[in-house]
């Protein structure tokens, strides 16, 4: 959810995007969510993959297993941000401790 809540932030904040749509996908295996934007992704703030100041990115990243972001340009608009999280395996053996 606090992923979630942060990519749709910043397709907020950081786009002209008269829209925000979320979609969400759930199988057995994976919880597959996309935020996407219909505007043009504008660097406002710092990119953490760029110079380590950014903290949204980061917080999405450590709490799901894929993050990709696609940014939309004047050229292309719409930006995309893919959320995943794998279901842990319900099999695993118990750990001896």
């Amino acid at each position: 959810m606090l992923a979630v809540s942060e990519a749709s932030a910043n397709a907020i904040v950081h786009t002209n995007s008269p829209s925000v749509d979320v979609r969400c996908t759930l199988s057995s295996e994976v919880l597959l969510i996309e935020v996407r934007d219909e505007g043009i992704f504008r660097r406002r703030v710092a990119m953490p993959e760029l110079d380590g100041r950014g903290r949204g990115i980061p917080l999405m990243a450590a709490l799901v297993d894929e993050l990709t972001i696609k940014e939309g340009t004047p050229e292309r608009p719409g930006t995309l941000v893919r959320l995943v999280k794998y279901r842990p395996d319900q099999a695993r053996p118990a750990r001896a401790g």
